[in-house]
């Protein structure tokens, strides 16, 4: 674990920002059973050497409901 932290979720629509350039896995609990929640991964790619294969990409994420950690 890199980060162990709580938020509040004051929004309808909360983003929420993972620091660190290095590939993980985000846990979140204790969300109130009265929210629907989905989950996205955002992603993207600037090379400076060749502005061409810049891309954005959006990912549907996986939620396991069953989970407890």
């Amino acid at each position: 674990m890199t980060t162990n932290t709580t938020i509040t979720l004051p929004h309808v629509v909360n983003v929420i920002s993972v620091p660190g350039d290095t590939n993980g896995t985000a846990w979140i609990f204790d969300v109130p059973g009265a929210y629907e929640t989905y989950a996205f991964s955002f992603n993207s790619a600037n090379f400076s050497g060749n502005p061409a294969i810049t891309w954005e990409a959006m990912f549907e994420s996986t939620i396991m409901h069953e989970f407890l950690p």
